[in-house]
């Protein structure tokens, strides 16, 4: 997901797994950013423990299948989540090699599609504008506040 950095997927990651012996103290020892709660990709419950909204778990299974993409297009095993292989061979990012059909240990290739959403995603991270500021607003926000002055 846009934005968010590998510690924070980790994080994300941890929580879902439900891997915490004791919450309080690896969330301390992760330092929890307060933006995963603010972002809305994390709550806590009654105890205090954090669980993953909806949105946290899109961020997590949208991550894990960029992830599973670029390993496969540096052709290494995809060693795919449950459901992020399926996933991706259904929205045909990609594809068995047509000579290989026999072969099931042949390695998938990704599609152009994929290769799209991979650009697009990377294109997303490049971006340069504040969260939740679109740059087609920008200018005309900016010419109506001048406007007021």
């Amino acid at each position: 997901m846009r934005g968010l950095t590998d510690q924070e997927i980790a994080i994300l990651g941890i929580v879902e797994e439900g891997a915490m012996e004791d919450p309080e103290q690896t969330i301390s020892q992760l330092s929890l950013p307060r933006r995963l709660l603010e972002m809305g990709l994390l709550v806590r419950d009654a105890a205090g423990n954090p669980k993953l909204t909806r949105d946290g778990r899109n961020a997590l299974f949208r991550s894990r299948c960029a992830d599973a993409l670029r390993r496969a297009e540096k052709n290494t095993a995809l060693n795919a989540h449950v459901g992020v292989e399926l996933w991706l061979r259904n929205s045909r990012f990609l594809a068995l090699p047509l000579t290989d059909l026999t072969d099931l240990t042949a390695l998938p290739e990704v599609t152009k599609r994929g290769k799209e959403w991979l650009a697009s995603l990377d294109h997303d991270a490049l971006a340069d504008h504040p969260p939740g500021l679109k740059k087609r607003m920008l200018l005309p926000k900016l010419t109506r506040w001048l406007g007021r002055k």
